[in-house]
């Protein structure tokens, strides 16, 4: 043999050898394509943040013109103890009555 010849080693069981060389083909190809649906996945997942975003931005953009024609209101959420919760609700009754009333004037000064 010279130096340049080709290194050759003998298989025992042909069969079984090329069994497992297909069985690992075989799992080679699945591990691809279970890769490729992670890559579908990750695309999905990418459009539907990109859309979601899209939609957060304009729900913004509404809620912002939406607020230029909701009146203002001196109200706020107050949070209080429930011992205090009834007088609480009948003063802000009250208050809700008073903006009523003013925006029945503003009402009544436009027609």
């Amino acid at each position: 043999m010279t130096e340049e010849s080709t290194f050759y080693m003998a298989i025992e069981d042909p069969r079984d050898f090329r069994r497992e060389l297909l069985g690992s083909g075989k799992q080679v190809i699945q591990l691809l394509q279970r890769y490729e649906n992670i890559k579908k996945i990750r695309e999905q997942k990418i459009k539907l943040i990109y859309d979601y975003n899209q939609i957060n931005k304009e729900i913004n953009g509404l809620i912002f013109r939406l607020k230029k024609y909701v009146p203002q209101t001196n109200l706020r959420n107050k949070v209080e103890p429930k011992s205090e919760k009834k007088r609480s609700d009948t003063s802000d009754l009250k208050k809700l009555h008073q903006e009523l009333a003013e925006i029945e004037a503003k009402l009544g000064k436009l027609k």
